[in-house]
Order: C-alpha cells, then sequence, then structure tokens
C-alpha cells in the first residue's frame, strides 16, 4: 500500500504511506518475534509457505500482464473486413453423419472444399472413393495412404504439400481444419471416442495460418424405432405430406363426392 499510494499520490497520500507503513513495520516486528520463538513448534510452516504464496501470486500476476499486453490494440487502428483467400479442409474417418454435419459447415466456411481420408489400406481408399463421389458430390476427397497408420503426420504433411503449391506473390489463404466430433452422451463413451480428434487439435493449435474447428454432433435416442432416419425436426411435427405413401398406381385416388342434395 505504500506503493500504490507514492505511485498515485491523491489528497493526503503521505498520511495513508504514513500509516500503511507504521503498520507494515509492526507487522513485521511481530512476525519476527513469533517466528524466533515458536520457529521449532510450527512457525517454519508460515515461514516457507507464506514467501511461496507470495512468488506463486506474483507469478500469476505477471503472466496476466505478458498476455495482455501481447493482446492489446492500439486504439487508432480501424480493422477492416478481411481479403484474405480461405479454404476448409475435413479430415475424414469414413462417411457417416457427423462428416457430412462437417462438410456442410466447411462449406458455409469457404467456397474451397475438400476432404482427406487417410488409410493404411488402398483397398479402402478406393471403396470411400466410390461412395464419396456419389453420395457427397461437388467436395474432392484425397486419400492419402499412411502406412504406418499414423493421423496427424500424414495430415500436416498434407497441408504442407498445399501451402507449398500456393503461389509465391499471393498472401496465404486461411485453413479451416473442420474436425467431425462425436458427443458423447455417457461419461464411459468419452474414453471411447473423440481421441483422433483431440490428437489432430492439439498437433494443429498454433500452426500458421491455420483455424481449427471442431464441429461437435450428438446423437438423439429416437422416441419409435421407425424414427431412427428422421431428423430432429420431422421426429417432433411428424413426416412432411410429400413423405407420405400413396397408394399404388400412378396417382393417389381422389374420395368420392357426396350426392347433390
Amino acid at each position: 500500500m505504500v506503493r500504490h499510494w507514492n505511485r498515485h499520490r491523491e489528497p493526503r497520500w503521505w498520511l495513508r504511506a504514513a500509516i500503511n507503513g507504521i503498520g507494515a513495520v509492526l507487522t513485521a516486528v511481530v512476525f519476527v518475534v513469533v517466528a524466533s520463538v515458536k520457529f521449532a513448534d510450527g512457525a517454519y510452516l508460515v515461514v516457507i509457505l507464506i514467501p511461496l504464496l507470495v512468488g506463486m501470486m506474483l507469478f500469476i500476476h505477471r503472466q496476466y500482464d505478458a498476455s495482455r499486453r501481447e493482446l492489446r490494440i492500439r486504439p487508432d487502428v480501424v480493422f477492416e473486413a478481411p481479403h484474405r483467400e480461405e479454404r476448409a479442409v475435413v479430415p475424414i474417418p469414413g462417411i457417416n453423419r457427423a462428416v457430412i454435419q462437417a462438410v456442410n459447415v466447411a462449406r458455409s466456411v469457404a467456397d474451397d472444399v475438400r476432404a482427406v481420408f487417410i488409410t493404411d489400406n488402398p483397398e479402402d481408399g478406393i471403396q470411400i472413393r466410390e461412395q464419396w463421389e456419389r453420395q457427397v458430390p461437388g467436395v474432392p476427397l484425397v486419400v492419402v495412404e499412411s502406412p504406418y497408420r499414423a493421423l496427424t503426420g500424414p495430415l500436416e504433411a498434407y497441408l504442407d504439400v498445399l501451402d507449398a503449391g500456393w503461389p509465391a506473390g499471393k498472401e496465404a489463404p486461411i485453413t479451416f481444419v473442420v474436425l467431425p466430433e462425436y458427443v458423447a452422451r455417457r461419461w464411459w463413451e468419452r474414453v471411447l471416442y473423440n481421441q483422433s480428434v483431440k490428437r489432430l487439435r492439439s498437433a494443429l493449435l498454433g500452426r500458421p495460418h491455420t483455424v481449427v474447428v471442431n464441429v461437435p454432433y450428438r446423437r438423439e435416442e429416437p422416441d419409435h424405432p421407425g424414427q431412427a432416419g428422421l431428423p430432429l425436426l420431422e421426429r417432433a411435427v411428424g413426416p412432411s405430406p410429400a413423405m407420405l405413401p400413396t397408394p399404388a398406381g400412378d396417382e393417389a385416388e381422389t374420395p368420392p363426392k357426396p350426392p347433390e342434395g
């Protein structure tokens, strides 16, 4: 507090500084007396813990100050709309609902969207490519072979290839890596799912010109067995008229009109 009053120098600051200084001196005298008399009876814990706690709080305070200085912006800077090109890369383990949702999010983020399938079996790559071209048209699929069943290294190598192929005279684009993530409903399921997603996110965080986007997908429990494949809105309000079955034949039969009076 003495340093505080000396720094700010508000009205009658010298009186407040003198009072706080006298209190600090008396506290120091009491501390020395108690520590010397009761040191062997447990006062040594206070002598050790208080400097440790003070040092820890000073360390935390300095870390917050350092991060605040790094994030500070000048008040005279005007931030305009970004002009850099954007592209999205979606690593996929196959074709499922979580992957389709992540691809749709990637389409809303960038126009240049591509999926990446990493496998150690070329036959799986051929099968996934055929299914992908049939079910997800308009989004190219890149199959990366990884003979050692690695995932993080081949994806980082593919991103490096994309960066190296960018024209040297143009500003580097922002690469959005969109990760489909399955949201577990039970605590024990968290151990079984999303381990690869966690490794990819940890490896890509901090990569230059790269933004990692997690797209969570939560599996809903259908109310009836027949609703397992219906979207959530249709489960709530029922199927639309266009989805209702029609009688056999080209057109549905028209009910007869009642006889006129």
